[in-house]
């Protein structure tokens, strides 16, 4: 179908692709084949000197790959794009080919760990060099490291793990002006949230992986072309060399440039790198890919709403160091954020946690609504510690000039509800004061702040700020006289919803009742509500059955004062 007229959304389902040129498929089929039939030895001379296009082999070009390098490459506004096995790939090709000969590049400092691994130690063992940029947000000194074999500057759109947005604008003009490209990997953001060809960008590399497909069940990459630049014969020598593989139908070599003037890049990758040193994506993970992009819109719209929200709750807790997110109020990348992400600065963002590395692993070994492993951009929600498993194989240096703090935690949020995060977040958050508590009987002495429901979570927040040793335990049973049953007679793994207090369930079954009630005779347990929402009601509910535990002889003793917004005792 022409998609020229269309818009994002409808692009993403439909282009690239035509049904009556695919037996009238509604879906994409799955070309799960290694060779193509070339019917005659003239159309196989026509094949092979790309004067018609194609199937061959499996290896260098596949109908369902071609559906999504299409479809990607009409998303971002680009002249031709090329899928490979994996966004690695797709890095590695491009730089490789750009550099080739024994060029080098200029880097940000903040990159994917495989990927500064990759620049910093891999490429240079093939006569590829980077010179990494110390202080990202200076455009003079991209500008400074550019010499005269300089191939590219390269960077992230949104940096991983540190979620830093650059002034794209301004690094594309000193590119430019210095006549080379700008590579930018538009992972995190997809072509949804940013097209970097709008802003000076040259070459776009993906992990499709991530955000671009959303579903976490394909490895892929993407490399896509805005077909524009002018490449320098001294510098760019191998766009203008002459290949016999890229031959006219007369069989005379050909350059890149001359075998395809608005993608030579893309060209040389499929018929040299492709060719030579494989990296296909397959038509089954194509096909994935392609229904994955086909909800990017959804996903992307409810990930980004639910990561502001996670970001501004996260700000909000003393027990997060720092919380990096471009979009948040404050922070440093925030106007550059407004100006070249209106539609939020992508799901990921990092934060710093508060407290040891064993309260980490209680912290993560707790969590319930995210999983816990490398990846990012998935349905579900993802949290990792970046620095001992992404970029664990940085050395400390490469960690220092990354600027990545032993503490720092990435979250991709997904597309549970926003709600759970909250809860989950709330749950397992561990203060270094509570460490001692590891049964119900370790509660003697502490000050226990009660709540019902989550409500009253921004009180319960203010109490712990003015009294510091506060375990804050949320019911969510509304029934006051079961609440207090529950608590009294041992029931509280029923109800129990702070794993924080470090109590697991299991270790709260079967408690002796007389052990609780002895406990909780030692314990003042305080009742913390917000003023406006506590009536005289619930007041008389609580004390009216307070008063029959009392006299059942179930609770011989139980301490408790009432606080409002303004947290000075109202009474008992």
């Amino acid at each position: 179908m022409s998609n020229k007229k269309h818009q994002f959304e409808t692009n993403r389902i439909h282009a690239g692709y035509n049904s009556s040129e695919h037996f009238n498929s509604v879906n994409v089929p799955i070309y799960q084949t290694a060779a193509f039939d070339l019917e005659d030895i003239d159309r196989a001379r026509r094949l092979w000197t790309g004067a018609e296009t194609g199937g061959i082999y499996s290896r260098v070009g596949n109908p369902t790959a071609s559906i999504l390098e299409e479809r990607v490459c009409d998303l971002d506004g680009g002249s031709a794009a090329i899928a490979l096995s994996s966004g690695m790939a797709a890095i590695t090709y491009t730089i490789l080919l750009l550099a080739e000969g024994g060029g080098n590049i200029v880097s940000s400092s903040s990159l994917y760990g495989a990927a500064q691994e990759t620049l910093t130690h891999f490429l240079p063992k093939f006569g590829v060099k980077t010179k990494f940029v110390k202080n990202r947000d200076d455009i003079n000194e991209y500008e400074s490291l550019i010499d005269d074999n300089t191939r590219a500057i390269y960077l992230e759109t949104i940096s991983n793990p540190n979620i830093e947005i650059y002034d794209f604008e301004a690094i594309a003009e000193i590119a430019h002006r210095h006549g080379i490209p700008l590579v930018v990997d538009n992972t995190i953001a997809t072509p949804y949230l940013f097209r970097p060809f709008e802003h000076g960008a040259d070459i776009i590399v993906y992990s499709a992986t991530k955000g671009l497909t959303g579903h976490g069940n394909v490895i892929a990459g993407i490399v896509v072309e805005k077909g524009d630049f002018e490449y320098d014969k001294k510098r760019f020598a191998q766009l203008y060399e002459k290949s016999y593989k890229m031959r006219d139908l007369n069989g005379n070599p050909r350059t890149p440039l001359e075998f395809a003037p608005d993608f030579p890049v893309i060209a040389a990758l499929r018929i040299f790198y492709l060719e030579f040193i494989g990296a296909t994506l397959s038509a089954f993970d194509a096909y994935l890919a392609i229904q994955g992009l086909s909800t990017i819109v959804e996903r992307l719209d409810k990930e980004v709403a639910t990561t502001k929200k996670l970001v501004k709750y996260l700000e909000s807790r003393k027990e997060v160091e720092w919380v990096k997110y471009p979009s948040a109020e404050g922070n440093p990348y925030k106007e550059l954020a407004d100006k070249y992400f209106p539609n939020g600065a992508g799901a990921v963002f990092s934060f710093g946690f508060n407290g040891t590395r064993d309260q980490l692993k209680k912290f993560i070994d707790a969590l319930e609504v995210f999983s816990y492993h490398v990846n990012i951009g998935d349905v579900r929600s993802l949290i990792a510690n970046p620095p001992e498993t992404t970029h664990s194989e940085l050395e400390p240096e490469l960690h220092k000039l990354a600027g990545i703090p032993s503490n720092l935690l990435r979250i991709s949020v997904g597309l549970e509800n926003a709600e759970d995060y909250h809860t989950a977040v709330n749950q397992i958050i561990v203060k270094g004061d509570r460490d001692d508590i590891t049964s119900f009987e370790d509660l003697v002495g502490k000050t226990i702040g009660l709540t019902v429901g989550d409500a009253h979570n921004e009180a319960a927040e203010k109490w712990n700020e003015e009294h510091g040793n506060v375990l804050t335990i949320q019911y969510y049973n509304e029934d006051v006289t079961t609440i207090l049953q529950d608590i009294v007679n041992g029931r509280v793994d029923a109800t129990l919803n702070d794993p924080a207090v470090a109590v697991s369930k299991a270790k709260l079954q079967g408690l002796d009742v007389k052990a609780v009630g002895e406990a909780l005779e030692q314990t003042p347990v305080y009742f913390i509500f917000k003023q406006d929402t506590v009536g005289a009601d619930l007041r008389d509910k609580i004390d009216a059955a307070l008063k029959n535990l009392i006299e059942s002889g179930e609770l011989s003793k139980l301490s408790v004062e009432w606080f409002g917004a303004d947290y000075t005792p109202s009474g008992k």
